[in-house]
């Protein structure tokens, strides 16, 4: 998703794409991140070069500096709807850059049943967030 804040005269687009943001200065994750690589190729795809602001290490940063008017960003979707009712508006990217979340255990030791249905509970809720890919044709 693209964020930016309220009043911005991206606001007036319903969908955001590299060549509407070539001229913006962009916060986003650290260059060594999938993320930012497909962000980066996103603008590279349409002969745009992407102008850095602020690299962050999360997009929960990449929002509140964003919410505070100092810019736009690139973010999942997750990390956009927490920030919804702070002076920040929200619009699809395009192309859709995915991200992925992972959780960190031993792999050493079987994980308990609580482990197990944290894992469950945990995935249920990003459920409305998961990227659908279209079937071939």
């Amino acid at each position: 998703m693209c964020i930016f804040p309220n009043g911005h005269h991206l606001e007036r687009f319903s969908e955001i794409t590299p060549r509407l943001i070539a001229d913006e200065r962009i916060i986003h994750t650290r260059r060594d991140s999938d993320f930012f690589k497909s962000l980066e190729d996103a603008f590279l795809d349409e002969d745009c070069s992407l102008i850095s602001l602020v690299e962050t290490r999360q997009f929960t940063a990449a929002c509140e500096i964003v919410s505070n008017g100092l810019g736009i960003a690139i973010v999942s979707e997750l990390d956009a709807m927490q920030f919804v009712h702070r002076n920040i508006q929200i619009r699809p990217f395009s192309p859709a850059i995915s991200h992925r979340l992972s959780l960190v255990r031993p792999t050493f030791k079987q994980p308990s049943a609580i482990t197990l249905e944290f894992i469950d509970a945990f995935a249920a809720t990003l459920a409305p967030f998961e990227m659908r890919v279209a079937p071939s044709q």
